[in-house]
């Protein structure tokens, strides 16, 4: 766990590209759509055409083309009066080129005898790399805040744009909104029907009972009734 923890403060101190943990030299740079911080070393390597590797000026302004010589393997530009007292021009390879493991950034380390501590010692060669590289640096930020305002102001443009667009289109909907509402209003609203779906039924009672008629009898005297006769008895 101790190592996840250290971990973040460990890449603080490293190079973005080579690993380097010479942390005093770091510079922050945007490197390849990224920023990141990166030795001296790694700047110069990685920016060529910005500086002359031979002298280590860094070119505010770009050179001459009668000034000028370019790497036959990559884009840097060197002085064509360095390049002459060291090189031929139609063959020119700077020194990355040249050497595989060359290096713009030496540190010479030395030990105190006294304190037996070490150290770092930068001679002038070193000096002109981490100036050239602090200057590359540099340009390279500002370029970069250059780009993000050019970006920042072109999405603002673009959410005026659509702002805009959102804004006509909530008009729109809104006429078409009260153009239905006024054209309900002119009809009534409400759809008619026909009479006889729009009429009441009339709810009628069954009327008053009939009671049919009693069929009286004669009586006898005795306030009995008197029985039919059997045809038969009367024969």
């Amino acid at each position: 766990m101790a190592m996840k923890r250290d971990q973040p403060d460990l890449e603080k101190r490293l190079c973005g590209v080579c690993g380097s943990t010479e942390r005093w030299f770091l510079h922050y740079v945007r490197h390849r759509g990224h920023f990141r911080k990166l030795c001296t070393n790694c700047v110069l390597k990685n920016n060529p055409g910005l500086f002359c590797p031979i002298c280590l000026d860094f070119f505010e302004h770009p050179l001459p083309a009668r000034d000028q010589v370019m790497c036959v393997r990559c884009p840097s530009i060197s002085h064509s009066a360095c390049v002459a007292a060291n090189s031929s021009f139609r063959s020119f390879q700077c020194p990355p080129c040249s050497q595989p493991t060359f290096s713009f950034f030496n540190l010479t380390r030395q030990n105190d005898g006294q304190d037996a501590k070490t150290a770092v010692v930068i001679d002038k060669d070193a000096a002109k790399a981490l100036v050239a590289a602090a200057r590359i640096a540099a340009a390279l930020m500002t370029k970069a805040a250059v780009a993000a305002r050019v970006d920042a102001e072109r999405r603002v443009k673009e959410a005026v744009v659509a702002k805009k667009k959102a804004r006509e289109a909530l008009e729109r909907f809104t006429s078409l909104v009260n153009k239905e509402k006024e054209k309900d209003s002119k009809s009534g609203g409400v759809v008619s029907a026909p009479e006889s779906l729009n009429a009441k039924p009339k709810l009628e009672g069954p009327g008053p009972i009939q009671v049919a008629p009693k069929i009286s009898e004669p009586g006898g005297s005795n306030g009995l009734k008197n029985s039919h006769a059997d045809p038969m008895e009367e024969d």
